[in-house]
């Protein structure tokens, strides 16, 4: 009985673990798609050079509506982060999963997002 009972323990550890990698996968993907929105929605001044990477935290309320954003690391170049938060703006509402347990993981998100010319 203790050989199947830790058998069941060890299935049922790696069906936890797969359901998590899921969940995670999922977080990711939705993570990928509002920085491809918010992407899709910047309008870079032609005056940015390089790859300037800013660090913003997004407080999105449920339906992906924008509470706040925060920039917790400038990129260095003024233009480019007022330009990713014009865009952060206008991408509204954002892709964010509607299952609550999961939008949890998006009501206060923080995003890198680096500029690809």
């Amino acid at each position: 009985a203790a050989d199947a009972r830790a058998a069941a323990d060890a299935q049922a550890k790696a069906a936890a673990e797969a359901a998590a990698q899921v969940r995670l996968n999922e977080i990711d993907r939705y993570r990928g798609r509002i920085r491809d929105k918010i992407r899709g929605k910047a309008n870079v001044p032609d005056t940015v050079r390089g790859r300037p990477e800013v660090q913003v935290r997004i407080t999105i309320l449920p339906g992906g509506d924008v509470l706040d954003i925060a920039i917790v690391k400038s990129s260095g170049n003024p233009a480019y982060d007022t330009a990713i938060e014009r865009a952060i703006r206008s991408a509204q509402p954002l892709p964010v999963p509607s299952d609550p347990e999961l939008f949890g993981q998006f009501r206060s998100l923080t995003l890198n997002i680096q500029h690809e010319r």
